[in-house]
């Protein structure tokens, strides 16, 4: 029986039986396979230019937590396993990919052997243990990565408009990418059922219209209210950049 207490959730099948799926950012309690923890860690991990770096939210607002030295080489993108505690990024000309553990202050790292020629975004999808990625080179493209050795790696979707950034909704079966034409999509998890265009991000400040001078970037996703969030570069006359946060509700499509 799964998950014996107040934070039930869905029992997933796999080849040897089930296991157990918490919540969205809960995980089993320790030396358990079958019960939630009651609580949550809060976290924020983000990427300045000495490489990836984490704070708690539980305690005292940006307190650092120890995880992985300082990084010689600025990393391009990343996504967490908050499942597993890892950290997945890739960075330099061609790509490199690697993995270690996010609280890991030994500096033990996993090369993974996984080709690209432009990493412009991935993401984890913990219950099945998978990498999504988009290559915004040789016509864009989107790649999943068995994270279970050996690896396997497979295009699901091709010649895609630049894609810059990408999410996954395990709970809903989807994927989710956002073009540099400023246009979100969406396919199911294997590729399949391509929606061209969920939101058109055609809109800046006072119904001012976005041009290729700006720029669509992160994406992220809030699994407890299914609103997907990301953040626009503006160009405006006589004023330079600014930035943007905005947010679409995945259920009815509305900003």
């Amino acid at each position: 029986m799964c998950l014996q207490s107040q934070l039930e959730g869905p029992k997933e099948h796999t080849e040897k039986g089930f296991r157990c799926v918490c919540p969205t950012g809960y995980a089993l309690k320790e030396n358990s396979t079958t019960v939630c923890a009651d609580e949550i860690a809060q976290y924020l991990v983000y990427n300045p230019l000495s490489g990836i770096q984490t704070v708690s939210l539980d305690t005292n607002f940006l307190t650092p937590i120890k995880g992985p030295p300082n990084m010689s080489f600025k990393v391009t993108t990343f996504d967490i396993d908050a499942k597993n505690n890892l950290v997945y990024y890739c960075y330099g000309n061609p790509n490199k990919f690697e993995v270690r553990g996010l609280f890991d202050e030994s500096g033990n790292v996993t090369t993974l052997p996984i080709y690209t020629t432009h990493c412009s975004g991935m993401a984890v999808e913990w219950i099945t243990n998978k990498l999504y990625i988009v290559d915004s080179m040789r016509q864009g493209l989107i790649l999943v990565v068995n994270l279970d050795k050996p690896y396997l790696t497979k295009s699901i979707v091709h010649k895609l408009n630049n894609p810059l950034d990408i999410v996954v909704h395990p709970r809903k079966g989807k994927i989710y990418w956002i073009l540099e034409s400023h246009s979100i999509m969406s396919t199911n998890m294997d590729g399949t059922d391509v929606i061209e265009t969920i939101v058109s991000v055609t809109k800046g400040p006072e119904d001012q219209t976005l041009t290729l001078d700006d720029s669509t970037t992160q994406m992220f996703i809030d699994y407890t209210t299914d609103h997907l969030y990301w953040t626009e570069n503006v160009h405006q006359k006589g004023t330079g950049f600014f930035g943007l946060i905005k947010r679409v509700d995945l259920n009815t499509k509305k900003s």
